[in-house]
Parts: C-alpha cells; structure tokens; sequence
C-alpha cells in the first residue's frame, strides 16, 4: 500500500496527494475492522466444538487456508490451537 501511495503522490498535483493519503489513512482502519468481523465469523463457523479456539484441523475443515498456511506463527504459544486474539495480534503486527 505504502509503494503505491507513494508512486502515485509523486505523479499527482500536491492537493489530490494530500486528499489521496487522507483517505488512506481513514480507509486503513475500516479494512482492519471489517477484516476482524470477517475472521470472528469464520472463526465461530469453524469452531466446530464451540470451545473459542481453532485446531489446525477445524481451520482446515472451516477453509481457513491463510489462518492454517500461519498456525504455527499465530500459535505464539505453542498450545496446539488459536484463539481469535490471537490471530488478531498477528494482524496487528503486519
């Protein structure tokens, strides 16, 4: 995002750069929070034993593919499943 911005705030006049990197930094935090409803959702769809954590397997089984490709990163404790904090927190740290 921030490659892009850049390119384009040099090829356009000062006044729609600054209007364009006003919009960015607004837009950035909607997309993270309509992101985090997305993913509580899945979440609870794959919580197949509604217990508030994911095993890589109900991952699997919920086509959570990008949360089963990261498990092992977003399992920061080694537990053997995920909470929705949890992959938050990696979100956050992207």
């Amino acid at each position: 995002m921030r490659m892009v911005l850049d390119t384009l705030t040099r090829r356009l006049p000062s006044a729609f750069a600054g209007a364009l990197i006003t919009i960015s930094a607004v837009a950035a935090p909607v997309a993270l929070a309509d992101e985090t409803e997305e993913l509580k959702t899945k979440f609870a769809a794959s919580d197949s034993n509604q217990d508030g954590k994911l095993t890589v397997d109900e991952a699997k089984a919920g086509g959570m593919r990008r949360i089963v490709r990261g498990f092992d990163r977003i399992d920061s404790d080694g537990d053997g499943f995920i909470t929705v904090e949890q992959i938050e927190e990696m979100m956050k740290s992207r």
